[in-house]
């Protein structure tokens, strides 16, 4: 058996994580010890985790366990958690969609921000705002899918809807 595993334990959380990714700390590293998630609560959050070392294991227990060193309440349910970059990722929820960073400071706790938001991507004909239900990252490129059938194409660099498709499901009226 090799001796070199690491052991990882799972932990209690108080609140339902849907959405999860793995955040890199260098472009050198080899396993992953950080991660991003996302919650579907009364209070939405975004929270940055890290293994840390387990000070009370024993033989039997685990080395490390999660833990959440940093949170972002959030309007909306989230729905859609990619990666942009390193240290910035895209979430949906409501009917917007969030880039959240995560500062890299060596001399403080790594922190989320959120850098830019798209609010109201999504409405329905009415005027009544519709949920952004997921997004993909491609290059610099976000795309945003909401349930009143529209497709957004933002640019993460400039920070702008570049385009919007309208009544993607032509086999539904929407009025």
């Amino acid at each position: 058996m090799n001796e070199n595993l690491t052991k990882i334990n799972s932990s209690f959380v108080s609140e339902r994580i849907n959405k999860i990714r793995f955040v890199e700390e260098s472009q050198a590293q080899l396993e992953a010890s950080n991660f991003i998630s996302g919650s579907s609560e009364i209070k939405n959050n975004v929270k940055f985790w890290k293994l840390i070392k387990n000070e009370f294991a024993d033989e039997i227990e685990n080395e490390f366990i999660p833990k959440a060193v940093s949170k972002l309440t959030i309007e909306g349910e989230v729905t859609g958690l990619e990666k942009i970059d390193r240290f910035n990722f895209a979430i949906s929820s409501g009917s917007s969609m969030t880039i959240v960073s995560i500062n890299p400071g060596k001399n403080e706790m790594n922190k989320l921000r959120e850098s830019a938001s798209f609010k109201n991507l999504h409405k329905f004909k009415t005027g009544d705002s519709a949920l952004c239900m997921g997004v993909s990252v491609f290059d610099e490129n976000i795309s945003t899918i909401g349930e009143d059938g529209k497709i957004n194409v933002i640019s993460a660099n400039n920070q702008k809807v570049i385009t919007t498709i309208d009544d993607t499901d032509s086999e539904i009226d929407w009025e």
